[in-house]
């Protein structure tokens, strides 16, 4: 979270500010407090207020004014007046019904016009039907989250609280943070459509924004979040996508963006351990029961969570069928939040409430798609200047390289568990300049490009090979393995119109 300071007026504001809006029951009255005690002078009153990184509106303002004391003023009683109350015409019940069904905005009255030919707001319904499948689509849907939820209750929503712990930390500010963004746009705009997961050169090369400008889709209105974290291999993007997120979190395609180097078996995975071994993981594989994915629980877990998907899509597609209000099922959903508070426990999302804002990485540069543009250009004649020249046979990413491990085994983890949800998985050759490809690198890549086009033979993925793509073009990277936000918006624009892409 960041504070920022703005005096104008006599009055000290303040703005604070997290990818989570703070709460303002524990950021406003502490700074009031705080600069009270200061005792600055030519201050007559402070205004706290809360945003959310990126909006330009506060979500709340708090205020206290100085050396001001109320002015009590005696009530003024008016004087009781009899205003006749016109007779009105008696509600019934349907129409009792219908009212209150239209202001949960489900149902949408009817403009007629009546017998004297005048246009008038007259509201005539038909609900009957739908109230009816309503009510018994709810409770088919209630009953058959309960049956089945309550196998794995209990572990689930100790697992939730762990994710969400605000005591315990993944030993990854980045991760963290962009676990929390993320959960924070299923909850306000439900599950991004396109996932892009891999290591900062997907972080850098590719920008959502370009996407869903571009895609051959033809869909403005495409969600899509870029998940990249610096150092990311193929365990750590196993273990975003199958422990951290809830099967309902998946979205309905992920992009992988990254190299050979990401599924280097051979070489320390510092990122993966660095992660495994904290405190907040431990305590989730101890909710869960797993250890290092193989266990028999979470086997069984991952085997429950298959066939819960299977009925829970079958019931969606019986109540897309007979239900009249199906399609507007995400307006219900936001009402029955409002108004039911306890339906949380019918559902998969977690509760953001008790994420820990002040051990977030406040990181201006990701922008709310969690993308990190990179406005330097690499110039080989400045950069070897100032950095000393690692070959391929020196750089410890290509260590003891080898492909069958690990990483192989986490790859066909994340393969399995997106094709138990139908979910298809793409995998993109991020782009590479020509002076970082030396020959030991460029045989690594060449073992790498036929691992993924084996792999695409089989069915598993789609494979798209950029290794080669700008590789002569500098000035679109911004070090020799990394993009910079010119080769993002190429390399995005290549993939919107890519036709191999099932959008």
């Amino acid at each position: 979270m960041s504070l920022s300071l703005l005096h104008r007026h006599h009055l000290l504001h303040v703005m604070s500010e997290a990818p989570i809006c703070p709460i303002q029951s524990q950021v406003a009255t502490t700074v009031v407090k705080v600069l009270q005690q200061l005792a600055l002078p030519g201050i007559k009153g402070i205004r706290v207020h809360g945003r959310i990184s990126g909006y330009s509106i506060s979500q709340w303002t708090y205020g206290v004014d100085f050396n001001l004391l109320p002015l009590e003023l005696p009530p003024v009683v008016p004087e009781r007046q009899f205003v006749p109350q016109p007779s009105l015409p008696k509600i019934g019940l349907a129409e009792r019904i219908s009212q209150y069904l239209v202001k949960t905005g489900i149902w949408k009255p009817q403009l007629t016009i009546d017998t004297t030919s005048q246009l008038a707001y007259q509201p005539r319904f038909r609900w009957q039907p739908s109230l009816l499948l309503f009510i018994a689509g709810l409770g088919c849907t209630i009953a058959s989250n309960i049956a089945i939820e309550s196998v794995m209750k209990s572990r689930q929503i100790s697992a939730d609280a762990v994710v969400n712990s605000p005591q315990l930390s993944f030993n990854n500010p980045l991760l963290e943070q962009k676990l929390a963004q993320y959960q924070l746009r299923c909850l306000q705009h439900g599950v991004p459509d396109i996932l892009i997961v891999g290591s900062s050169r997907a972080m850098r090369g590719i920008d959502p924004q370009v996407l869903r400008h571009h895609s051959i889709a033809n869909r403005p209105n495409l969600k899509v979040y870029n998940f990249g974290i610096n150092g990311a291999t193929a365990q750590v993007v196993d273990t975003i996508l199958r422990q951290l997120l809830t099967p309902q979190q998946l979205p309905k395609l992920v992009i992988w963006a990254d190299g050979a180097r990401a599924f280097n078996s051979g070489r320390t995975d510092r990122t993966y351990e660095t992660i495994a071994t904290s405190d907040r993981y431990r305590q989730l594989a101890r909710m869960l029961g797993f250890k290092n994915n193989t266990s028999t629980l979470f086997q069984a877990q991952s085997a429950f969570q298959t066939t819960y998907q299977a009925i829970d899509t079958a019931i969606d597609r019986r109540l897309a069928s007979v239900s009249l209000a199906y399609n507007r099922r995400d307006t219900l959903k936001n009402w029955l939040r409002v108004r039911v508070p306890d339906i949380g426990q019918l559902t998969d999302r977690d509760d953001l409430d008790n994420i820990d804002l002040a051990t977030m990485v406040n990181d201006r540069d990701i922008d709310f798609d969690g993308f990190l543009p990179i406005d330097l250009q690499f110039d080989p004649d400045t950069y070897y200047q100032k950095y000393t020249k690692v070959t391929g046979d020196s750089d410890g990413d290509y260590l003891n390289f080898q492909l069958q491990g690990n990483q192989d085994r986490a790859l066909h983890q994340t393969i399995e568990l997106l094709a138990a949800y139908q979910v298809p998985l793409v995998f993109v050759n991020m782009p590479l300049s020509d002076l970082y490809l030396d020959k030991v690198r460029r045989q690594h890549e060449v073992v790498f490009q036929q691992y993924m086009q084996k792999l695409m033979a089989d069915g598993k993925l789609t494979f798209i090979d950029m290794d080669d793509f700008l590789s002569t073009k500098y000035d679109r990277f911004s070090d020799p393995s990394h993009l910079n936000k010119f080769g993002a918006i190429e390399v995005s624009k290549y993939l919107a119109r890519n036709k191999e892409i099932k959008w």
